[in-house]
């Protein structure tokens, strides 16, 4: 995606003044966390591995290789990336595991491994009408393969909607179905993911946007207040009912569940002149006080740590900053990257 240089993890106070709007410190990592990235190289995608604490910094993408978009494995042991005409999995060493190739009218995007770890998820966009009739950038389908590369099967066809290309569909706790934005009619679906029955979710035609499936019995997304007028974050249960609004936003954004399921992250545009700023803001998973935590200007990483307490985004040139998830002490500047994932 984009250029980035590693670095040491240092603080930022005292590197201008458009750092001070960051809000977030990082803490002494866990000795077994990983952070996945992707840089730029030249007209290549590489991905890299680091620790939380600036530490281990290791390519991972094989000299001649482009690879991006890397997703850890649930129990952190595997990393998926998009790569070539498929995509790549490797131990969290880095050492190739297979290459899984796909069928795709073009690229593989947004991989995400379901809750058990027995499946992968991805998009292939750029898909097409009956007639061969091209749709364009703002639909997918929705594939999904196993990890050794068997099962490979279209769960969706020609009805995820991205946005900026990016994916709009999140797992199940179990595993067991996905939760969707649909590109035609708009709105949130869920999809079985054994038998592909898709069921709209009522309260959500033309509204609803960026779905997570925090719980059983619990989805949260972001919901237009109007044309035009903004976006909150909501949450509903999967049969439509129990709507109710999490925290009041300007322009709520790619929400993001914490490992123990109990807090939600999520980005909340705020331009400011010529400058993109998204204010990075927590609540609770079934609402409350909504606190703001950070700042970022970049809106391709929004990660928790394994234990709950730090959160990772963007910020100026790409750069990964970890931060504490209460909002106290200052931030912290880790490597220049992005499209990260954190285990």
């Amino acid at each position: 995606m984009r250029k980035g240089q590693a670095g040491p993890l240092r603080p930022l106070a005292g590197a201008g003044a458009l750092f001070l709007l960051l809000a977030v410190p990082g803490a002494a990592a866990a000795p077994h966390d990983l952070i996945v990235f992707t840089r730029p190289a030249g007209n290549r995608q590489l991905v890299f591995s680091i620790r939380s604490d600036g530490s281990g910094l290791r390519r991972l993408t094989d000299k001649g290789g482009s690879e991006g978009e890397p997703a850890l494995s649930p129990d952190g042991r595997l990393i998926a990336a998009a790569g070539g005409a498929g995509i790549v999995v490797r131990e969290r060493s880095g050492r190739f595991v297979r290459r899984i190739r796909v069928r795709a009218r073009s690229q593989v995007t947004d991989l995400s491994w379901s809750p058990g770890g027995r499946w992968i998820a991805y998009l292939a966009e750029q898909c097409e009408e009956g007639g061969g009739r091209d749709i364009g950038p703002l639909c997918a389908d929705l594939w999904l393969v196993r990890p050794d590369g068997r099962a490979r099967r279209r769960l969706v066809e020609a009805n995820v909607h991205t946005v900026d290309l990016v994916g709009q569909y999140a797992w199940a706790p179990d595993g067991r179905a996905i939760v969707f934005e649909r590109f035609d009619p708009a709105g949130l679906a869920t999809v079985d993911v054994s038998t592909g029955v898709i069921r709209p979710l009522p309260g959500t035609r033309r509204y609803g946007s960026d779905p997570q499936w925090p719980r059983a019995n619990w989805i949260v997304f972001t919901r237009q207040r109007g044309p035009f007028k903004g976006a909150d974050l909501y949450g509903m249960r999967p049969t439509g009912r129990g709507l109710r609004r999490l925290c009041r936003a300007r322009q709520a954004q790619a929400p993001a569940v914490s490992r123990d399921r109990r807090q939600i992250a999520f980005l909340d545009y705020r331009p400011t002149g010529d400058l993109n700023l998204w204010h990075v803001k927590v609540v609770a998973t079934n609402g409350g006080r909504c606190r703001h935590v950070g700042t970022a200007t970049e809106e391709w990483t929004l990660a928790w740590s394994p234990d709950g307490t730090r959160l990772l985004w963007e910020n100026f040139m790409e750069r990964l900053v970890i931060g504490r998830a209460d909002g106290t002490g200052r931030p912290e500047l880790l490597t220049r990257g992005s499209a990260a994932d954190w285990r």
